[in-house]
């Protein structure tokens, strides 16, 4: 017998149901992925910011981890930039923009 199926006949009856859910969300992960937008409540500032960040950094063939690490910043807090989660200072907009190899305006400017 399969050890995965032991283990699971001997979890109380809630268990299951939960293992369930996560398969469920593991099999929406390996969906495709649908073009990525910003939210709609993030501002208009914000939006713009995300919007060039994300074109720029993939137009100079950097992964979101090697933008964060030539800018001083954590990967994560890179991504949240690009997703609209969390504000970005002006500073930190001006160590992007270096790390980019860009004037801080093009951060800044309305998407063409």
């Amino acid at each position: 017998m399969d050890t995965n199926v032991l283990a699971l006949s001997s979890l109380p009856a809630a268990y299951p149901s939960a293992i369930q859910r996560h398969r469920r969300r593991t099999l929406h992960v390996l969906e495709p992925l649908a073009p990525y937008t910003p939210p709609q409540n993030a501002s208009c500032a914000r939006r713009r910011i995300s919007e060039n960040l994300r074109r720029l950094r993939k137009a100079k063939g950097l992964s979101q981890e090697q933008l964060a690490e030539s800018a001083g910043f954590h990967r994560t807090y890179e991504s949240q930039i690009e997703r609209c989660v969390t504000n970005v200072s002006i500073d930190g907009l001006e160590r992007l923009a270096q790390a980019l190899g860009v004037d801080i305006v093009e951060l800044l400017r309305p998407p063409a």
